[in-house]
């Protein structure tokens, strides 16, 4: 059991102490903000490319949900359980290719681990993408 807190920060200012507001069995961190114009130049932003972001951190951060709300639109939720390989494979759906889905291969070794996803396009050029961490 998790008990959600509360806390105020305004330019890096502590306005209260932290407030335990209630019991639950959700985990995770939960981050709001607006812009502050005393400090910010443009306090205006490009949703898509914040959303465009918010995917791409789900393709980087596997397991993490990533929810983007502004004021009364619907929730976007970014969220992916493979990483890259979901990444890749939404890539590919965009496409026509000869497999129905991409063929990917991984190897976990000590010092250095080795994934290999590989699409053939219809117009049969041969995609490798090899990620070595």
């Amino acid at each position: 059991m998790a008990i959600i807190m509360s806390k105020t920060l305004v330019k890096d200012i502590s306005f209260n102490d932290i407030k335990k507001l209630e019991k639950t069995k959700e985990t995770g961190t939960l981050m709001s903000w607006e812009p502050d114009k005393t400090i910010f130049e443009v306090t205006k932003f490009n949703k898509s490319k914040v959303k465009a972001a918010l995917r791409d951190n789900a393709y980087l951060n596997p397991g993490v949900k990533f929810v983007f709300k502004y004021y009364n639109d619907k929730e976007d939720i970014y969220y992916s359980q493979a990483g890259i390989v979901d990444m890749l494979n939404e890539m590919v759906d965009k496409k026509d290719t000869i497999l129905s889905k991409p063929i990917f291969l991984q190897r976990k070794r000590i010092n250095r681990n080795w994934k290999l996803f590989l699409h053939i396009p219809m117009d049969m050029n041969y995609y490798v993408h090899m990620l070595i961490k």
